[in-house]
């Protein structure tokens, strides 16, 4: 039967050659690519040299060309996809690296976030454990002591010029906003950060909140110190101890900032670096004096917030 659909005279059951004539009418038909198109091409060429048609000829030839077609187009879609895959990967690379790279670990040497996210959240409560014992410890102590000697320290004078270092700080988050930027720790850093919103969103109402309270601690110290001399501003009671809770508070949240300059090497605010060359990498000893510095900050506010009588 397949013989005679292919256009070629029957021949016996049993006779000789009859398995190799099979073979030879299904091969092109069953070979895929452009090679069985070709080879069932080129069998329906024989058929029409004898006028005859082979309608099993030409059905595989059809069914080649589809297969071959059906079998590029995915392969091309596939190799699209790849290498837009690919762009994309390294379009997000290189965004990595060039405009936050000290998110991975151990940049620069960073020790801290190189270890496992256990450990940096280990070596995290640590640090704000030490900085909350440091500064009810000097409240206690340096606090007490300064306030019954020199009170004004903690009234007027004090509270004037600290209010004036808050408008100052709140200001710079606007004049270099990028900076205070960098700083800000990224979502899943030491494997558990995940604060929502953008980081030039929580500079922005930081630094608004410094400047707000900066103005009412300064009003507040001023007005203190005008009284003395009989001079009365008519600023609200308590104006001073109120924006200095407020800007206690305000210091312990944005805590974490520092500490992901530690912890990451992200460069801070400072000044800018040299053409072609990276922002100096702040040294533990620094990093020591800022934790320091940030622990006489909160107990001046603390006093502030809690005039001694």
């Amino acid at each position: 039967m397949a013989a005679f659909l292919a256009g070629q005279p029957p021949v016996p059951c049993g006779a000789p050659g009859l398995e190799a004539r099979l073979r030879a009418v299904s091969a092109p038909q069953l070979k895929p690519g452009r090679a069985g198109c070709q080879s069932a091409w080129s069998s329906y060429s024989i058929v029409g040299d004898r006028r005859q048609f082979s309608p099993i000829a030409a059905a595989g030839a059809v069914g080649c060309c589809l297969a071959v077609c059906a079998r590029r187009q995915p392969a091309r879609s596939l190799r699209r996809a790849r290498r837009k895959l690919a762009s994309a990967s390294a379009s997000s690379g290189a965004e990595l690296s060039t405009e936050r790279p000290w998110e991975a670990p151990g940049y620069r040497g960073a020790e801290v976030s190189a270890l496992a996210e256990g450990m940096q959240a280990a070596v995290v409560v640590g640090i704000a454990a030490a900085l909350a014992a440091c500064t009810y410890i000097s409240c206690a102590t340096l606090g007490a002591a300064v306030s019954t000697v020199l009170p004004a320290i903690a009234t007027s004078v004090g509270a004037a010029v600290l209010g004036l270092v808050y408008v100052a700080g709140g200001a710079a988050h606007f004049a270099i906003h990028k900076d205070y930027c960098n700083i800000m720790p990224h979502k899943g850093a030491w494997g558990f950060w995940n604060l929502p919103g953008t980081p030039s969103f929580h500079v922005n109402w930081t630094g608004v909140a410094e400047i707000l309270g900066g103005v009412g601690v300064a009003l507040g110290g001023v007005g203190v110190a005008l009284e003395g001399f009989g001079v009365a501003l008519g600023l609200p009671p308590q104006l001073a101890e109120f924006a200095a809770w407020a800007l206690f508070l305000l210091t312990a949240l944005i805590t974490p900032a520092n500490v992901y300059s530690a912890t990451h090497n992200a460069p801070g605010p400072g000044p800018p670096p040299k053409d072609g060359q990276l922002t100096p990498v702040v040294p533990l000893s620094s990093q020591l004096v800022r934790f320091v510095l940030q622990v006489l900050l909160l107990t001046a506010l603390w006093e502030i917030a809690h005039p001694r009588e």
